[in-house]
């Protein structure tokens, strides 16, 4: 009798649904979902001019961020950086200043939009070093 109420419940809920989930990645699009290939696709974070997913730099320093990023669409496109630590100027375009404020390691992240709301986010990780001045 429980392998009948089940198997009954499974089919329930089988029959539930109107449809299979996509496999294909999706990005959020203004409330609505779109396949990755609408979403900007960011190609890479500068830290100084150099690309790698963590950077570092001595407590005092500004080390400057910039994203490389595209639309498939040719749409433009929009950035927005936030961290848990410190950015000196403007925040809202493709390069930002992070202040090396204290030691630690930080977490900085673009977030880039295109005309239509299509979003790609990338995060990485600053690394912040004590025992050396600023030059």
């Amino acid at each position: 009798m429980p392998r009948l109420a089940i198997s009954l419940l499974a089919l329930a809920l089988l029959a539930g649904c109107s449809r299979l989930p996509s496999t294909a990645p999706t990005a959020v699009m203004g409330g609505l979902r779109a396949h990755d290939a609408d979403a900007p696709v960011i190609t890479a974070v500068l830290g100084d001019g150099q690309a790698a997913p963590t950077f570092a730099t001595w407590l005092g320093r500004t080390l400057t961020l910039a994203v490389q990023a595209s639309s498939p669409k040719g749409r433009a496109l929009r950035y927005q950086w936030t961290t848990d630590g410190a950015f000196t100027g403007p925040t809202n375009g493709k390069t930002v200043r992070f202040v090396a404020e204290a030691w630690g390691d930080f977490r900085a992240t673009v977030e880039v939009k295109d005309a239509q709301g299509a979003t790609t986010t990338r995060a990485v990780k600053i690394a912040v070093w004590p025992g050396r001045a600023a030059e």
